[in-house]
């Protein structure tokens, strides 16, 4: 959960550095997963901000008028992005 949560606080906020950052260890969860005979999900965002210990998240994103749906579309494209970038380059965990 704290995973998804800053991934959303990252996305939001736009700081380049960390969103790539974020992008690398997507690829990292998503090749452990693969080499697993898994897939590397994310809770859902609703499922997070239901919790009260993401009160704080919840408030953020509400302050700022942001569309949850638009942002777990976006988070859903970056974890899809990862397992594609993951399966196509057959590359071990760094």
């Amino acid at each position: 959960m704290h995973c998804l949560a800053a991934v959303a606080y990252v996305v939001v906020t736009g700081h380049g550095d960390l969103l790539a950052t974020w992008r690398r260890n997507l690829g990292i969860y998503a090749r452990r997963a693969l080499a697993n005979g898994a897939r590397y999900t994310l809770p859902r965002l609703e499922d997070v901000l239901a919790q009260p210990a993401f009160d704080a998240l919840h408030q953020f994103l509400d302050d700022r008028g942001i569309d949850r749906a638009a942002l777990q579309a976006k988070i859903d494209q970056m974890v899809d992005q990862a397992h594609e970038q993951s399966s196509e380059s057959g590359s071990p965990e760094p």
